[in-house]
Formats: C-alpha cells, sequence, structure tokens
C-alpha cells in the first residue's frame, strides 16, 4: 500500500502527506475486510469484491462448517478500472519459453518408465509446466490421467 500511495503522490494525484494517506488507505482496506468478513460486498468505482460461502450445508439451519464451507471471495473488473485498462498499451520485451512437455511418467509401483502404468499404483510425471487431474471411474479397471501442458 506505500507504494500506491507514493506513486499517487509522486503522479500529483493525492494531496495528503505520505503518513496521513498511507494512513487514510489502510483505514479503507482494514474495514472493507470488515465488511467482506461480515458476508458484504465492497465496491469502488475500479472493482467490487464479493464474498461467497462455498460447499454443502445439512439442513438450512445447521451451521457453517469451516472445513466444508469455505469463504471465497469473487473480483469483478467495474467501469473506472476497465477505462484504464482499455487504454494501456503492451510493448512485447520477448517471449519466454512457453512449450510445456512431459520428461517422463515413471510407475512407482514397477518401476517402469514410458509404458505402462500399474492399474492403482502410483505415478510420477516430470516435465516442465504440467497440470495433472486424475479421474476415478467406477466400474473401469484404470483411472483415467488427463495432463494438460500450459
Amino acid at each position: 500500500m506505500e507504494n500506491v500511495c507514493a506513486a499517487a503522490l509522486a503522479r500529483g494525484g493525492m494531496t495528503a502527506k505520505f503518513d496521513q494517506a498511507v494512513e487514510i488507505v489502510n483505514a479503507y482496506y482494514t474495514e472493507a475486510a470488515y465488511q467482506l468478513a461480515d458476508g458484504y460486498a465492497v465496491e469502488n468505482s475500479y472493482y467490487g469484491v464479493y464474498p461467497k460461502i462455498d460447499g454443502t450445508f445439512d439442513s438450512p439451519l445447521s451451521a457453517i462448517d469451516p472445513v466444508r464451507n469455505k469463504i471465497e471471495f469473487a473480483f469483478r473488473v467495474l467501469r473506472k478500472l476497465q477505462k484504464v485498462a482499455d487504454e494501456v498499451r503492451i510493448d512485447l520485451l520477448g517471449l519466454e519459453n512457453v512449450e510445456g512437455c512431459v520428461a517422463e511418467v515413471l510407475d512407482v509401483s514397477s518401476g517402469s518408465v514410458d509404458r505402462n502404468i500399474t492399474s492403482g499404483g502410483m505415478v510420477t510425471i516430470t516435465g516442465h509446466k504440467i497440470s495433472a487431474k486424475i479421474y476415478q471411474i467406477p466400474r473401469m479397471p484404470l483411472d483415467i490421467i488427463r495432463v494438460i501442458l500450459y
């Protein structure tokens, strides 16, 4: 928050002294956090943050279970921030190596590499930029593994 206040002072968009600006912005965000924790949405002209309690409940009157009912926050861009974003100019300085690869699939149970996988066994997948999801399908001999390169 200090870096934003310092930038606003340097840009000329704030008339308060630095310490006052930090104190005011800190007070705003502290209260916004309390509002979100109390279940209220927080909006300003730039963005909105909306709390949501996820999960299932045993009944309409059941207590919230912190394990099953996580609090999540959705962020939505509002008009002023979208206007700023529309004015952004992007200059590419170069490209990073973005290719993903699966270098090796090791069946931990049998020790085989890049071959068949033992049903119900452990697998180690190594590589670069890998996201793996394992799906267990009833009445199927093997789990389905979907590997996504990103």
